[in-house]
């Protein structure tokens, strides 16, 4: 696993970017994400690989995340 619980990303919705958290594991090597901002309205729960968070969460990283 290269991906921790508490790995933030970022992902582009609709007309924004949203801070994601990484929070829990499921079925082997999916992680359940959530925003970092409950409140953020384009914010929503959503299910990624480990291998795609780990990319989303290294790119995060390099930009300065």
């Amino acid at each position: 696993m290269k991906t921790k619980a508490g790995d933030r990303f970022a992902v582009t919705v609709a007309d924004g970017s949203v801070l994601m958290e990484a929070r829990n594991i499921r079925c082997g090597d999916v992680w359940d994400c959530y925003p970092v901002n409950p409140d953020d309205e384009y914010g929503s729960h959503m299910v990624f690989t480990d291998a795609q968070v780990a990319h989303q969460v290294a790119r995060h990283k390099a930009w300065g995340g």
